[in-house]
């Protein structure tokens, strides 16, 4: 039911984001996402998909996370994630 997207920290923090999206690839709009620190359970972001079925956890310190995503109509979908620290000089690839 959903993609993410894991993004390299240029420090202690980084952002998770990605899609909702039901099996025809339509945005799935106000689905509930939860990101939950895999190591500590610890529930470290909440918040709804925009129109698109976007979402983004920006400042999440690196580590591994479950994504679970709720939304009227469909089974709770969840992965798990990892958001890996790195640190550069420059632009780091953007």
């Amino acid at each position: 039911m959903f993609a993410s997207t894991v993004g390299w920290s240029q420090g202690v923090t980084g952002v998770i984001s990605g899609t909702v999206s039901d099996p025809t690839k339509a945005a799935i709009g106000a689905a509930a996402v939860t990101i939950t620190n895999a190591d500590t359970r610890v529930v470290a972001w909440t918040g709804k998909t925009n129109a698109a079925g976007v979402y983004r956890a920006p400042d999440l310190p690196a580590g591994h996370y479950n994504l679970a995503v709720t939304a009227a109509g469909f089974k709770r979908a969840s992965t798990l994630s990892a958001l890996w620290a790195r640190r550069c000089s420059g632009d780091c690839g953007r």
